[in-house]
This record gives C-alpha cells, structure tokens and sequence, in this order.
C-alpha cells in the first residue's frame, strides 16, 4: 500500500491511497472463510457450503467491504500519524471500480486544512459584561413559589371560598334542569371558583356546602373557553358546542391548599436539619442561588458577543469554503443553509485554536461542578430550586456515572473554562441591568 499527499494550496490537499492485491486478498479470504462457517444455504449443511458457491454470491461484496474498512482504517492513521489538521472529513473522489477485471485501486481522498492563524486577544479588546440584578421582587416571587410548592392540602374545610377546590358530581341537564339522557355524567369532577370567569356564575357557588347541589352554566361560567371546558367537562374540544346547556354539581369534599409558612420546618425540608436558621439566611440563599442561575444568561450572552470579535479577526483568514461546500451538499442538504454551517464551523475552530493554544484541560473536579450545576438545573425544572449540597452531590455522582451525559458534562465544562479564560484575557466593562433590561438585550 502506498499512501501519497499533494496539497493545492494552504488550506487543501488531495490524499491518494494506493491498494494492490497483497494488501487485501487475506483479508477477503478471512472474511470469506467465516462465511462457509456460518452462512445457511438450501441444499448444504451449515459449515459445509463449497467456497466456491460462497465466492460466487458474496465475493464482490466482501471485496468492496474489505477494501471499504482498509482505506478509511488506513487513511485515519495517516492523518493522525502525519498530524494533519483537517476541518471536517476526507471526502472520496467517486469513480468506478472494476471489480471483476482490476487487482490494484487506486482512491483519492480530497481534504480541507485548517489555516494557520493567531487570535490575538488582549486587553486592547473591550466587551461589556451584563450583570442581571436580583431584586427584591425576584425574591419575594421565588418564597411564594416555594410556599405553594411545600404547602398541602386541607380537606377540613366547611364552605366553598374564592380559593377553594370543590369535588362533585357533575351532570348535564335538559332544557327542564332534569338530568340530559345520555348527557355528561362525572362522578369525581373537580372545579376551582377562582377560575370561573363569570361573576355571577362564580358566586353561586361561594359559601356552599358539602350535599349542597349547585346548577350553573359551564358554557357561561368559562365564557366559552374551550381549553378549560374541555378540562371539565372531559369532552374533545370539538364536542363543546353540544354542551352549552345547565349542569348540576353536587358537592361532595371541598378542601383548600394552604402554603407553607415561613419557619424552620421550612427550612429544615429544603436544605436540611438546622443549615438554615432564619428568615434572613432564607432570603440570603435564595438571592445566592439567583445569581448563580443568572449568571448562565451573562455568560451566554457574554459569549455571543466575543464570538462577533473573534470572527471578524478572522474575517481575512483563508477556509477551505469551496471543499466545505462540496462535504456539505454530499448530505443531499439544502445550499441556502451552508452560510450559517459555514459560520458555525468557523466559530468552532475558534474554540479548539484557543484550547489548543492555551492549554486549556478539563478536570475531573471540572466534571463534578459541572454535573452539580446540572443537578441544580434539572432539580429547578421541576420547581425544585433550593435543595441540600448533599443532595446535589449525591444526585450529581448519579449523573457522572451515566455514560450518555459524560460528553456532553465535558462539553459544558470545557465551555465554562473557555468563558473564564476569555473573561481573563481581554477588557470587561461590567454593567448592571434590571432583567427586563437584558431580555431586550439578549
């Protein structure tokens, strides 16, 4: 085998792969033999079909699988032997082989190089950096969440108040208010007055007790919401309009869901026994843990804005674009989209030169804070914002064992350093902002 290079410029190259028969023929023989072993043809006992039967229906295939793996095994050695840093993958020059005729090949691989540049960051570069302010209306917001969340249900409730959740029986009636034969007939309907949006419709149920029978109208009540009807009423949304007539519901439990008070049971259920210890601690941790999940908004925009710089210094460089084109539209990909790609893979080789240059490696205790910021953010997608630090590493251990996130952990932290290494090299000019100021921003 014979493995040539010939670049046409600085940024492309054509690699050519040379095959003759002595690189191959076991290889194929092997791959045949294994075939005899196992394969199941009518008329022959397994293990026993004749090679020649077995070269004549699957020699052209196992040839071009065999050929198949030597190339591409061969062609990934070479370039990471002779240390070619190539953008994308090697594409193959298509042409025909002779399978039936032809001993050698010959195969031609056309690739991209990545061009030499210099970033060149300094403290000459200036960027703002957004600061989100955590206000006291943040923190107020984030405790009612909290005592919504760690309240519970109070079922020794003796009449129907505004907040109040009635459960009953719900029954469709006629034109008469007797029951609608084969109407809607709910045996545990659930209903919240609050939510009524007719006044007059809310209040006859305000006050009432549990046997009391109320009849009303849901068409009215909900004034034709067909999300909320269709919640109640069990009924496709296409169906509301056949329901537009009185119902009964008999109450049969009304209960109210009290939130949590402030105190130490409190703060005992979210952080553990005795780590929190006043209201102030409370509101401190919680303005604690705002910063930290603000801080994510900062630094993303943080890094769309040092992206704009670091492209338009490389805005001369020269990418191998035509054989970028080609590799993309091999995909059967829509050509409009190619800029953007473009963009992208410009923007990550900007990420791996300033790695590569910088030395910059990511850790194993990289690994557990990030798994932890993780935790933290999947505990908060289920309103579950303040949580133990024994809890997050526990939980965060789980995550680092699970093999489908390891990448993606190191992705994120390797992110985090670039953003600390960038932070570092060039001039901030911190700005505080109100939240609905950086959404604006953003």
């Amino acid at each position: 085998m014979n493995i040539t290079i010939e670049k046409t410029d600085d940024v492309n190259a054509r690699i050519t792969i040379s095959v003759v028969k002595d690189d191959y023929q076991h290889l194929v023989r092997k791959s045949l033999s294994n075939l005899c072993k196992n394969v199941v043809i009518a008329g022959f006992r397994k293990g026993n079909v004749p090679q020649s039967i077995i070269q004549s229906m699957y020699g052209k295939n196992v040839l071009v699988e065999e050929l198949n793996k030597l190339v591409s095994n061969e062609l990934l050695k070479y370039i990471k032997e002779n240390k070619l840093r190539i953008l994308g993958e090697p594409l193959l020059i298509k042409k025909n082989l002779d399978l039936n005729n032809q001993k050698d090949y010959e195969f031609l691989f056309d690739i991209g190089l990545q061009p030499e540049v210099d970033i060149g960051l300094t403290k000459n570069d200036e960027l703002p950096y957004y600061t989100i302010v955590v206000t006291n209306e943040m923190i107020e917001n984030q405790i009612s969440t909290l005592k919504m969340q760690y309240g519970k249900h109070d079922t020794n409730v003796d009449v129907v108040e505004n907040d109040s959740i009635i459960k009953g029986r719900l029954v469709e009636l006629d034109a008469e208010n007797a029951l609608l034969k084969n109407g809607i007939n709910l045996k545990d309907a659930i209903l919240l007055p609050f939510s009524i949006k007719d006044e007059m419709e809310r209040d006859k149920f305000i006050n009432k007790k549990i046997g009391d029978v109320i009849i009303f109208n849901p068409y009215r009540a909900f004034k034709k919401n067909e999300t909320e009807l269709s919640y109640l009423l069990k009924v496709k949304k296409t169906e509301i309009p056949n329901h537009q007539g009185n119902f009964s519901f008999d109450i049969t439990e009304i209960s109210y869901y009290r939130k949590a008070e402030i105190n130490q049971e409190l703060f005992d259920k979210l952080y553990g026994i005795g780590v929190v210890t006043s209201e102030k601690m409370f509101k401190e941790v919680i303005k604690r843990n705002l910063i930290l999940q603000l801080e994510s908004e900062s630094n993303y925009r943080f890094l769309l804005d040092i992206k704009k710089i670091l492209l338009e210094k490389i805005k001369k460089v020269r990418f191998p674009e035509d054989f970028l084109k080609r590799l993309f539209m091999e995909s059967n990909a829509n050509e409009k989209d190619f800029p953007n790609v473009l963009q992208a893979i410009k923007t990550q080789f900007i990420w791996n030169k300033i790695v590569e240059d910088n030395g910059i490696k990511v850790t194993s205790e990289d690994m557990r804070q990030t798994a932890k910021t993780l935790a933290r953010v999947q505990f908060t997608l289920y309103n579950l914002r303040l949580i133990s630090n024994d809890l997050l590493e526990s939980y965060a251990n789980e995550i680092l064992k699970t093999e489908k996130w390891v990448q993606q952990l190191h992705n994120k932290a390797l992110e985090t350093k670039i953003i600390g290494f960038l932070k570092e090299k060039i001039s901030l000019k911190p700005i505080s902002v109100m939240k609905e100021e950086f959404r604006k921003i953003a």
